[in-house]
């Protein structure tokens, strides 16, 4: 049976994608900046396959927290990893830093929240 937790993040996902969907959300030249999606797996990981544009900052490294705190606070940022856990937790950690961050748990879904494809590594 599903946490609450995990419905709320699924939620959150969801009505992420509606929003992005209903204001045609694209990353073309002339749409204007888009959030910074970040992909919160390791850099082998993120060098085998990522959302296009996407930056990594790795979750696991014990730098995570220093390198989110200078994140601009005006941004807004959209993370990812493979199952939505390391996402939810840097989500989280990212919200008390005073970001404005959507967990958009997996890659596929942060592709299409961007509109952006997946590149594959070598």
């Amino acid at each position: 049976m599903a946490s609450h937790k995990m419905i709320r993040r699924a939620m959150t996902v969801l009505m992420a994608m509606a929003v992005a969907l209903s204001i045609g959300f694209t990353t073309t030249s002339c749409s204007p900046p888009g959030p910074t999606v970040i992909d919160v797996r390791t850099a082998e990981e993120f060098a085998q396959s990522h959302v296009d544009g996407a930056r990594n900052i790795d979750f696991t490294q014990p730098d995570f927290e220093a390198r989110i705190r200078t994140l601009p606070a005006s941004a807004q940022f959209i993370v990812y990893c493979n199952a939505g856990n390391r996402s939810g937790e840097a989500a989280t950690m990212m919200t008390d830093n005073g970001l404005d961050v959507i967990d958009a748990q997996t890659m596929q879904n942060a592709a299409t929240l961007v509109g952006a494809p997946i590149i594959s590594g070598p």
